[in-house]
């Protein structure tokens, strides 16, 4: 399996540069990360294609869609179908896996390749922060449904991912007005002198 060190570095603990660089199985790092890609995109596209299935195969007759999507049939059936996604996430990630690695690239993927992969995937943060952000979503969503555990699973998971997006939209934004702003500062003051 990996080291402590990729489990504290998910756990947003501080690990040492020199720690980072010894990665003892980064073939398993990098089914761990496409565990959690694929159980992401399959919850998100279950409970998106749950949602607008059930829109638009209910209760036509009646007007309005927000008044469609509030129906308790169709929060249950999107949250079957976010199931179903977040299942079928868990059971191809190890196949997409495989076929990432081997065919993706002409002779597959070398043994440097693979662990540089595991390397850059250590030190990118918002990576990092959308797997932590699945596991807070996983626990929230067991805790918010305590009778029927697996229907908590996929909201918390699709909750918790939408405010880490968010968030890192807005420190991009920031970051570009913190910018522009030094920019014009600099100018006005070149034009001044």
């Amino acid at each position: 399996m990996t080291d402590s060190t990729f489990w504290r570095k998910l756990c947003g603990l501080r690990v040492h540069d020199y720690e980072l660089l010894r990665i003892s199985n980064p073939t398993a790092e990098l089914r761990i990360h496409t565990l959690f890609k694929c159980t992401e995109f399959g919850t998100l596209v279950g409970l998106v294609t749950g949602h607008v299935f059930s829109i638009v195969k209910r209760n036509k007759s009646e007007k309005g869609i927000f008044k469609r999507l509030r129906q308790p049939k169709t929060v249950r059936f999107a949250t079957k179908c976010g199931l179903v996604g977040m299942c079928s996430g868990i059971v191809l990630s190890q196949p997409f896996y495989e076929y990432c690695i081997h065919f993706r690239k002409p002779g597959g993927f070398t043994q440097g390749e693979i662990y540089d992969q595991a390397f850059q995937l250590r030190h990118n943060s918002y990576e990092l922060s959308m797997h932590r952000a699945t596991i807070i979503g996983l626990v929230l969503g067991v805790a918010m449904n305590r009778r029927k555990i697996l229907f908590g699973l996929p909201w918390g998971v699709a909750g918790s991912l939408l405010i880490v997006i968010a968030f890192h939209r807005y420190n991009i934004i920031r970051q570009k007005l913190a910018y522009l702003q030094n920019n014009n500062q600099n100018t006005s003051q070149q034009l001044a002198s």
